[in-house]
């Protein structure tokens, strides 16, 4: 197999200093009970466990495609006619798991039989160099290969302030989660930088929790190791503002000297939208096991994993791992065959949306669409229902019918407007993005140049290009997965099959750009009334002849997702300062976090322990009698639930304290999200029973 110069280097230093597989464990007995007559063996059956990474990390997705690379269950199709060319009679399995230390540690205790490393700390466990730190002494490891390079991300908000590794001090960082390599080498990189853990607010986070605390306000920075592009990060864009900053530092030049497989590399320009390169280190993704596997299995796998036929499909961008040039590429996956051309599909699927597609206000059918109402209305439409979003979008085509003269609204009104629909961040970058457009005339017609307006991440630029320019964009939103999924019966859950999702998506969008628009609203359009996540209307279905899953009866099950963590509770208090007049203290929330730039009811900090009044009373706006009042406020958040009391108090009329007084009859024009509302609702109960 051809490989560059790059991973040629990268895999000889592993591969000399972990020993090749094969090389060292012919002599090696197995433990009993790992590998009964083979690895974890019934009779000609033989099962592999795969130590992966976290569900929205990239080594889990990786691992289910390496598991899918080896796996030949009997009864399987042979290789030489169109089936499995995995290891004959083996079953693998990709499990997930808290990142490179777990996995190391579940091939030293024999929970796992491959697994997959970031290099150096697979380097750290064959030397037993880091053991205080948890990585633990395997000197049984043994390389199968290196996978691809990654990445280390520093990602911050925008606006932050932290331009690289010195302004973290003091700042909200997640470092990485515990049992990752990730922390490891974060660890060793804040030293070389003159940091201690102890300089930061430090937190210890899973990617997907710290992408979402980010979004929330709640952190300021989080770090974590990836092969770019990161999916977690491009849709992270579409949630907030973020950069990815350089991890370069006077000292890591010689962390990298001493630590093997580290590099110092960079982030290429254009991954995340950024126009320069970004310094960062760098570290091979490597795939191992232990002496414990026998020899010819660790071979078996090795020449299933570079089978010609495989590659083949690799090399044709039909399939991931490994690309033309020896090195991961981007996760794609196979493409099954429905036995219905994809030109037919789409006649199919355009006949119904004609006669059947939703009537939207936005929406033009057969024609190209304004682009000002196409990008109003895919804002508001993240992750919020048709239904809640007509009312808003008819009350701001109302009001500001043009994008210049959203432009030129005041934030403040159009935070007001906004008031309800949730995620506030969006207003803020709907206005901000009015304001580019505004400067440069017009919306740019590529879904390239959409990318780097302020809030456009990967799908809404692909949904204006596509329905408002007509550009070839292939437009992927929650109900075009779960078309897909059902469609090709793609079973791994999400959010691990999004790539092959994504791909699959691609390869059913039509080449020909008079038919984007439609196209797009269409598949959608079908996700959303008939192919519904609940009860799919199989029968009304134009794609339910050729439907894998429907014919496999597997249609209300996929696509899976993987189980999410139960929210947390959050607890505060808020304060409810009354005038004699009757006028009540709002505040402005910081433009940047959880409602960010809206009016708030002051209140303590939002924490996992409940207040008493004792505690409470000091992070009061101002001196005054405050008093418990009967009755609690619930709210959900995207990804915690919230419980406030509130502490109410009349004040003198010279009360002076940062803010604004407002009279109730006044709070229908301020900026109050539902939360606040609630609050307000309470308070003014309490005070009519009085």
């Amino acid at each position: 197999m051809p490989l560059t110069r790059r991973a040629l280097l990268a895999c000889l230093p592993l591969l000399a200093a972990l020993p090749l597989a094969r090389a060292a464990q012919a002599q090696t007995p197995a433990p009993a009970g790992l590998f009964p007559t083979g690895p974890n063996r019934t009779d000609d059956v033989r099962f592999v466990r795969i130590g992966t990474g976290r569900t929205g990390g990239a080594y889990f997705p990786v691992g289910g495609q390496i598991a899918s690379a080896i796996s030949n269950p009997p009864g399987s199709r042979p290789c030489e006619r169109g089936g499995s060319c995995g290891v004959p009679g083996l079953i693998a399995v990709a499990q997930s798991t808290g990142g490179s230390v777990d996995n190391l540690s579940g091939l030293a205790t024999h929970l796992l039989d491959l697994a997959i490393s970031q290099a150096d700390v697979a380097y750290d466990a064959y030397r037993g160099t880091r053991v205080a730190e948890g990585v633990p002494s395997l000197p049984g490891l043994r390389a199968i290969g290196t996978l691809y390079t990654e990445s280390l991300h520093l990602v911050v908000r925008a606006g932050s302030g932290i331009k690289g590794l010195s302004d973290l001090r003091k700042r909200k960082v997640s470092l990485g989660d515990p049992g990752s390599g990730t922390l490891v080498s974060v660890r060793l990189v804040l030293k070389a930088a003159g940091l201690a853990e102890t300089d930061l607010q430090a937190s210890y986070d899973p990617p997907t929790p710290a992408a979402d605390r980010l979004a929330e306000g709640a952190l300021d920075a989080f770090f974590f190791f990836g092969g770019e592009p990161v999916t977690l990060v491009s849709s992270l864009r579409e949630r907030c503002a973020l950069e990815v900053v350089p991890v370069a530092a006077p000292g890591l030049a010689k962390l990298v000297a001493r630590v093997p497989y580290l590099t110092l590399g960079e982030i290429a320009p254009g991954i995340y939208d950024n126009p320069d390169p970004v310094p960062t280190l760098q570290v091979g993704a490597v795939l191992v096991t232990t002496t414990d596997m026998p020899a010819d299995l660790v071979e078996a796998i090795t020449t299933a994993l570079w089978h010609p036929r495989i590659r083949s499909l690799y090399q044709r961008g039909r399939a991931i791992f490994w690309s033309n040039e020896g090195v991961m590429a981007k996760k794609t996956c196979f493409v099954p065959d429905l036995g219905v051309p994809p030109d037919t599909l789409t006649t199919r699927l355009l006949a119904w949306y004609a006669r059947d597609g939703r009537d939207l206000p936005w929406r033009v059918k057969g024609g190209q669409a304004d682009p000002y109402r196409v990008w109003l209305s895919e804002v508001m439409l993240q992750q919020t229902t048709v239904a809640t979003v007509k009312p808003y979008y008819e009350a701001f085509l109302a009001r500001w019918p043009t994008v210049a003269a959203l432009a030129a609204a005041p934030l403040d009104d159009v935070l007001t407007q906004w008031a309800g629909l949730g995620y506030y961040a969006r207003a803020r970058n709907l206005h901000a993005c009015a304001q580019k457009v505004a400067e440069r005339g017009a919306f740019p017609g590529t879904e390239a140049e959409l990318r780097r307006l302020p809030g456009i991440g990967a799908y809404t630029a692909a949904a204006v290009a596509a329905i408002a320019f007509g550009q070839r964009a292939v437009v992927v939103d929650g109900n075009v997965e779960r078309v897909m999924a059902r469609l090709f019966a793609i079973t791994e859950p999400l959010p691990g099959a999004r790539p092959c999702l994504d791909t699959l998506a691609a390869h059913l969008t039509p080449a020909d750009p008079a038919l984007a628009g439609d196209y797009a609203q269409a598949v959608m359009d079908l996700g959303a009334t008939l192919c519904t996540p609940r009860s799919p209307a199989c029968g009304l279905c134009p794609w339910r002849d050729p439907c894998a899953g429907r014919r496999q009866g597997i249609e209300e099950s996929v696509p899976a997702k993987a189980a999410k963590p139960e929210k947390p509770t959050r607890r505060g208090v808020a304060f409810w300062a009354e005038r004699p007049d009757g006028s009540l203290l709002l505040r402005r929330r910081p433009a940047q976090g959880l409602l960010g730039g809206m009016m708030e009811v002051p209140s303590t900090e939002w924490r996992p322990e409940p207040w008493t009044p004792a505690d409470a009373i000091p992070h009061a706006p101002l001196a005054a009698d405050w008093r418990l009042i009967p009755g609690r406020v619930r709210h959900t958040f995207t990804h915690f639930h919230l419980e406030l009391d509130v502490m109410a108090a009349r004040v003198s009329a010279n009360a002076h304290v940062a803010g604004v007084w407002v009279a109730p009859s006044a709070l229908k024009d301020h900026a109050l999200p539902t939360v606040m509302k609630r609050i307000i609702h309470l308070a003014l109960t309490r005070k009519e029973r009085e």
